[in-house]
């Protein structure tokens, strides 16, 4: 990870890992956002309700003209009943999902 973080240098960085994740081997970041996920399922609710606050870490860079980096990994996914049954289900994918609602968002903004 640390050859691809050293090729650009990323001044925002949106972190839609888990917490507990391992540390981003970022120096001297000042603009990082962590959602504060309250499980390691990463509900598509929660997902919901944090987008506009990544719109408006998104604005901020946009404004400084910032290079921004999307970090993503994976989501422990249990079944209706709230259990794994010993397996492992795993769900990734919320970066591109927040790339794709910017999009959308983008179509009802007027542009100046």
């Amino acid at each position: 990870l640390k050859g691809c973080f050293g090729q650009l240098s990323w001044t925002h960085v949106v972190d839609f890992r888990c917490r507990g994740a391992a540390a981003l081997p970022l120096q001297d970041m000042a603009h990082v956002l962590r959602l504060p996920w309250t499980s390691s399922e990463r509900p598509a609710l929660e997902f919901l309700d944090f987008l506009p606050t990544v719109f408006d870490f998104l604005r901020h860079a946009a404004v400084l003209r910032g290079i921004v980096l999307f970090v993503d990994g994976y989501a422990k996914v249990s079944d209706r009943n709230g259990s794994l049954k010993g397996r492992a289900m795993r769900h990734g994918g919320l970066a591109i999902g927040a790339v794709l609602a910017l999009v959308a968002e983008s179509y009802h903004l007027d542009i100046y």
